[in-house]
C-alpha cells in the first residue's frame, strides 16, 4: 500500500477545507447528505477552526456558536389527493405508525419530517424541525401522546409533544456499551420503556422512558441477531424482532431470552420463510405482520409464529409491492405498508408509497 495516500495535506489546504465546511448552513437536509460533522446537539456549542487575518497575519481561530432547533407542527389546509397520484406526497417514506387519534404517521427520511395523514390518506399536518430531524425512520407514540422517532441520521431518539414541540433528545453516543449507532425501528412497552433496533451493532437496546440504558440484547440462540431493523411488543411484554440479515423473526421474553423463531438463517420464499424482513407489527389479537422486503410481500403469523396468510407479489399495481419496509395495523385491523425506494447504480428504485390493505389483505388505497 502506498503510504503517501495517508499523509496529511499541506496546512494551508487543510485550513481552506475547514473554512468551506464552516460556510455550509447547519440544516437537517445537510445531515442526510452526509455532512454530519457540521451538526451539534440541541443546546450545545459547535466549534470549528476558520482562517482569519489577525494583525496582518493569517491565524486559525476557534469559532463557536450555539445550535438551537425550532420544532414545528405545520397544519395543512390544502390536502393532496394522494390516491390519484395528482401530486407527490412523499420524498421517500421510511416508517409508519398509527397514532392514538387514529391518524397515520409516516416518516419521510429525505424530507426530514413526519407526515400526519387521516385514515383516508388526506395530509393533515407535517412535523419538522430544522436541526432536529435527520433521516427519521421508526416512529411510535407513548401513553402521553408524545411521538418518539428513531432519528437515524443523528444516531438518537427524538421525543416530540403532540403539538410538535421538542420534549427531549436521547443521545445514544459512542463508545459506551449502551450507545446505539443507526437506530432504525422503535417500540414501546406498557411501562413506556423504549426498544431500539440497532442494525449497526446487531442488537436491541432497551431504555427507560427517560432514556436510561437498561439492557442490550442479541438473543440467546445461535446465530445471534444480525442487522435487526424493527421490533414490536405484545400484551405480555414479549419482543418480536425483524432479524433482517438472518432472514427470520425472533421472539424474546421481557428479559431478552429467545423463546422461538421462524425462518432463517438463510433466505426462503415459502410460507414462514423470509428474505430480509424489515418491518413488523402486532394487532389487537396478537397476530404478527411482517414486511418481507426481499420477497416483496406481507406475511401474517399467529402469536406462536405459525404462518397464517401472505399477500402480494413484485410490481407497481395496488396489492403488489416493491421493497416493503415498514408496516402498521389500526384498531379496525386495516394494514398500512410503506414501500421505500432503495438506491441502485441507476438511481432510486421502487414505488415510494404507502398502501392501505383490508384485514384480509385486499388493497384499499394507494398514497404516494
Amino acid at each position: 500500500m502506498n503510504a503517501a495516500k495517508h499523509t496529511a495535506p499541506p496546512p494551508v489546504r487543510v485550513a481552506i477545507m475547514i473554512f468551506l465546511m464552516a460556510s455550509v448552513p447547519l440544516t437537517a437536509a445537510a445531515h442526510s447528505l452526509g455532512t454530519g460533522q457540521s451538526y451539534a446537539p440541541s443546546g450545545k456549542k459547535k466549534c470549528m477552526y476558520v482562517v482569519k487575518k489577525v494583525h496582518m497575519k493569517k491565524k486559525r481561530v476557534r469559532v463557536c456558536h450555539k445550535v438551537t432547533p425550532t420544532p414545528t407542527k405545520t397544519p395543512v389546509t390544502t390536502t393532496t389527493s394522494s390516491s390519484t397520484g395528482a401530486s407527490q406526497l412523499f420524498g421517500n417514506p421510511q416508517g409508519i405508525t398509527v397514532g392514538p387519534n387514529g391518524n397515520i404517521y409516516v416518516s419521510d427520511g429525505p424530507m426530514n419530517r413526519i407526515d400526519e395523514l387521516s385514515p383516508d390518506g388526506s395530509l393533515i399536518a407535517t412535523f419538522s424541525s430544522s436541526g432536529v430531524l435527520a433521516d427519521p425512520v421508526g416512529v411510535k407514540f407513548d401513553s402521553q401522546g408524545n411521538m418518539l422517532i428513531a432519528n437515524h441520521g443523528l444516531d438518537e431518539i427524538v421525543k416530540l409533544s403532540p403539538t410538535g414541540d421538542l420534549v427531549s433528545t436521547l443521545h445514544l453516543d459512542r463508545p459506551t456499551p449502551e450507545q446505539s449507532d443507526h437506530p432504525y425501528g422503535i417500540a414501546l412497552d406498557a411501562r413506556g420503556n423504549i426498544y431500539v433496533a440497532d442494525h449497526q451493532h446487531d442488537d436491541i437496546r432497551k431504555l427507560s422512558p427517560t432514556g436510561v440504558p437498561l439492557a442490550r440484547w442479541q438473543g440467546s440462540n445461535v446465530p445471534p441477531l444480525s442487522g435487526p431493523r424493527d421490533a414490536a411488543i405484545d400484551s405480555r411484554g414479549d419482543v418480536y424482532v425483524a432479524d433482517t440479515e438472518n432472514s427470520r423473526i425472533v421472539e424474546l421474553d421481557p428479559n431478552g431470552n429467545t423463546l422461538r423463531s421462524i425462518g432463517g438463517p438463510g433466505v426462503g420464499a415459502g410460507p414462514g420463510q423470509f428474505y430480509e424482513p424489515f418491518g413488523i407489527a402486532i394487532d389487537a389479537q396478537g397476530s404478527i405482520y411482517v414486511a418481507d422486503q426481499g420477497n416483496n410481500r406481507i406475511q401474517k403469523l399467529s402469536p406462536a409464529l405459525r404462518p397464517i396468510a401472505q399477500w402480494g407479489s413484485p410490481g407497481h399495481n395496488p396489492g403488489q409491492f416493491l421493497y416493503p419496509s415498514a408496516i402498521a395495523v389500526d384498531t379496525h385491523g386495516n394494514i398500512y405498508v410503506v414501500e421505500t425506494k432503495i438506491p441502485t447504480a441507476s438511481g432510486l428504485e421502487g414505488n415510494g408509497r404507502v398502501q392501505k390493505l383490508s384485514p384480509e389483505g385486499a388493497p384499499l388505497a394507494v398514497w404516494r
